[in-house]
């Protein structure tokens, strides 16, 4: 519900935002103070987003069911999370420190899955039964680490997947596409 207060706090978010967004324009990225200012710059972006969602905003974007996830707001919520744990930001991990935790989360899943074959063929050696949970969650890992490398590297994970899909299929001659999104069709 929005209240006055929620609606204070957006605006004040929004104008730290703006605040920000002049100060990481009047700093060279090879000053030694530019981590700061982006980091600064990121946590008033994340300020932004929660304000929006305190002020239900996100429910007049989001126009799917509540099962239903996109690229965007993945992204959105997984960048604000990763501050948290990175408040320097994203640029303080490399895109191969990202890339090394892909890696570590398939290996997760990759034992998970050597245990179900083991059980397939009779074979000894598990010390549990991996449940579907387990290798859901993992597979999410995975997806989530994988955002943040995008992130990293400056890649709509959303277009890219659709730009992929659809070159493959024409490639191969198959029919399947993926729609363009409007964004991507807009001038």
């Amino acid at each position: 519900m929005r209240t006055l207060e929620t609606q204070n706090d957006e605006f004040d978010a929004v104008r730290e935002l703006a605040k920000q967004m002049r100060r990481i324009e009047q700093t060279p990225p090879v000053d030694d103070d530019y981590p700061e200012v982006r980091h600064d710059y990121e946590s008033a972006v994340g300020a932004v987003i929660t304000s929006f969602v305190n002020n239900e905003r996100h429910r007049a974007k989001q126009n799917f069911a509540s099962d239903s996830l996109t690229f965007d707001s993945f992204r959105v919520a997984n960048v604000n999370r990763c501050i948290k744990w990175h408040p320097a930001g994203i640029a303080s991990w490399s895109p191969s420190d990202w890339m090394t935790a892909v890696t570590g989360e398939l290996g997760e899943l990759a034992s998970l899955l050597k245990m179900r074959n083991r059980e397939r063929d009779g074979l000894p050696g598990n010390k549990f039964s991996p449940t579907q949970k387990q290798i859901a969650d993992e597979i999410a890992d995975v997806l989530t680490y994988l955002d943040l490398l995008a992130e990293a590297l400056g890649v709509d994970l959303g277009k890219a997947a659709i730009e992929k899909f659809n070159e493959v299929s024409g490639r191969v001659g198959f029919p399947d596409r993926l729609p363009q999104t409007t964004r991507d069709t807009q001038p």
